[in-house]
């Protein structure tokens, strides 16, 4: 079967700017010029709002991208073997059985293999210890417990130089890749747990658990720069590091109950960085912007882009 012709530029942008998200699928699925042409339209276009990843279990347990607005969910077709253990702008950090790990762009289809997550002896024998506690296998704990964040500084189709920084569950410490490294760089600091990652300013931004806001320097030297810290809250049972259009953010999930980690939540409190006095000050609103805040993934987004 021979490739369908090449549409012009400007045809294709005014074809897909009217296409919705299914549509968007679809069109970049016939040929692999179109599926490049429809994301870079894709993400010039309004259809800014987060998905989500759900596994339909109605499907054998198949995942899908499920549309929050208008409850719609669309195929994924995702490299076969891999765990989906996080996202950062548009890309999917996944990873296999052997803890094999790769970039993967779901709509571009584009593939960025990652070198192997090594582990210590001590972090390895914790997993274990995990694995059997619950009686599940060892490989079942590595992909669900493995990987906590992954943010990318860039979009690595976009840009060479580009840095993937991970969050490890087990040990909760920094781990980063940079585009044409060998293997992953750790970050040590066993004083501290860290909670989230952020990409702000043209550097990471990390939280730890006693609400520490480090910048990440990577050169010349490897080092975390304390720059704030937010004094704690009572009840709070999450906390996230937030880039909300040019403000840094602290959001804590509040529940009613002081030690009770899967109740219903009873509220979320905003604090912004003032950079003038280095502090988090408590906001009542964040004007036309929304939050999406997950495990893996928050972002903010202007208001307009989901209503």
């Amino acid at each position: 079967m021979a490739y369908p012709p090449e549409l012009r530029r400007e045809i294709m942008g005014d074809i897909t700017k009217h296409l919705s998200l299914q549509d968007y699928v679809r069109f970049g699925a016939i040929h692999s010029s179109w599926s490049a042409r429809a994301k870079a339209n894709y993400h010039s276009s309004h259809h800014r709002y987060p998905l989500l990843i759900v596994n339909d279990y109605n499907l054998g347990g198949n995942p899908r991208l499920y549309n929050i607005f208008n409850q719609s969910f669309y195929p994924l077709d995702l490299p076969p073997g891999y765990h989906c253990c996080g996202s950062s702008r548009g890309w999917l950090l996944m990873m296999n059985s052997s803890r094999k790990m790769c970039l993967f762009n779901p709509f571009s289809k584009t593939r960025i293999d990652l070198p192997l997550f090594l582990l210590s002896e001590r972090e390895y024998r914790g997993y274990k210890r995990v694995g059997e506690q619950m009686d599940r296998p060892l490989h079942e704990i590595f992909l669900e417990r493995l990987i906590f964040r992954a943010v990318l500084s860039a979009d690595p189709e976009k840009c060479s130089d580009y840095i993937i920084m991970v969050i490890s569950r087990g040990a909760s410490d920094l781990r980063f890749w940079r585009s044409g490294d060998s293997s992953w760089t750790r970050i040590r600091d066993r004083t501290r747990d860290f909670l989230d990652v952020v990409w702000y300013n043209g550097a990471f931004h990390a939280l730890s658990m006693f609400n520490e806001v480090f910048v990440v320097c990577l050169s010349p030297n490897l080092k975390l720069k304390r720059i704030a810290r937010k004094p704690n809250s009572l009840h709070t049972i999450s906390r996230y590091l937030v880039d909300c259009m040019g403000d840094l953010l602290i959001v804590e999930r509040k529940t009613t109950e002081k030690y009770a980690m899967h109740t219903s939540t009873h509220a979320f409190l905003v604090f912004k960085l003032d950079e003038k006095d280095m502090k988090f000050t408590k906001v009542e609103s964040i004007g036309n912007h929304a939050l999406f805040l997950g495990r893996n993934s928050t972002i903010a987004i202007p208001t307009g882009q989901v209503l």
